[in-house]
């Protein structure tokens, strides 16, 4: 895996900027399905654990999901980037 993950929540109920710092793992379930498990900051200071669960729709939209402590992103169109799911 390569790049870098960042969120961005504008509300309405709490404005929230997510980055990570890490990744610890990474499980693939299939050819199109995946979570990312790592560590991130929220607006630059403190550290958490999040999971990102991702889905490599091909030609159609790709989808994400964010989960952290006491937040859930719920299943979200992936606006940019791309994700790709390569088994080797």
């Amino acid at each position: 895996m390569w790049g870098q993950q960042q969120y961005q929540d504008h509300g309405p109920v709490q404005s929230l900027k997510v980055q990570s710092i890490n990744v610890l793992a990474i499980v693939c379930d299939g050819s199109t399905r995946a979570s990312i498990f790592g560590q991130a900051t929220i607006e630059g200071s403190g550290l958490l654990n999040y999971r990102i669960n991702v889905q490599d729709l091909g030609k159609g939209p790709d989808t994400y999901q964010l989960l952290m402590d006491g937040y859930n992103s719920g299943e979200q169109i992936l606006r940019g980037g791309n994700i790709q799911i390569r088994r080797k």
